[in-house]
């Protein structure tokens, strides 16, 4: 897979929340085949700067070039209903699939693949939090192309060993043509990371490579 097609693009980034700029001076390129990963401390704005990624929030300042969907795995399980089950909820994510059959052999993978199996047949509303962040990460399974920006606030390992999650994030993570973590700390199991960043007041700043 080539990794010099730019996918996404922040140039002279500002995002503004209610009458005040939080995030300035963001610069960013996010390329075919990459794995980003971008550190910040409590209260930086890291969760803006996902929204803002994803179209959820506008640019005071700047330009954002979206060349390929941009999707935000985040906390609150965005297109998820609380009232149906975790079953039904999955099952609308992959009505793409040609059978009943076809559909329902996927679904057993997926429950079994996730450790959720025990927790199907539960509305989302009454599953643990952590549960629930896991189970809206996961679904992005069904999802192909584009980029992934996934908000720290997301929790995979409730309940799993390191080799589970690791495999869940292998899994989400080779769905997507480049993939963004942002978190106050780095993940164990996110491996192959192509460029790291620092988020502070100041702005992102490259530190690695």
């Amino acid at each position: 897979m080539s990794s010099d097609v730019s996918l996404f693009k922040l140039e002279d980034v500002s995002i503004a929340v209610g009458n005040g700029i939080v995030l300035s001076n963001i610069n960013l390129e996010v390329s075919r085949g990459e794995v980003v990963f971008i550190l910040g401390c409590s209260g930086v704005g890291k969760s803006v700067l996902a929204k803002a990624m994803a179209g959820f929030l506008p640019l005071a300042e700047g330009s954002c070039v979206r060349n390929k969907e941009v999707s935000l795995l985040g906390f609150h399980s965005f297109g998820l209903s609380i009232e149906l089950t975790l079953e039904e909820n999955a099952r609308l994510r992959s009505l793409y699939l040609s059978s009943i059959e076809a559909s329902k052999k996927t679904l057993d993978d997926f429950f079994h693949f996730t450790g959720l199996s025990d927790y199907r047949h539960l509305k989302l509303g009454a599953v643990p939090s952590t549960l629930r962040s896991r189970f809206a990460a996961s679904l992005y399974m069904f999802h192909k192309g584009g980029v992934a920006v996934m908000d720290g606030g997301l929790s995979l390992d409730a309940g799993l060993s390191d080799t589970s999650v690791k495999a869940i994030y292998d899994t989400v993570i080779s769905n997507f043509e480049a993939f963004v973590f942002i978190s106050k700390k780095r993940p164990k199991v996110l491996s192959n990371i192509s460029k790291c960043y620092e988020l502070s007041s100041a702005g992102l700043r490259l530190v690695l490579p």
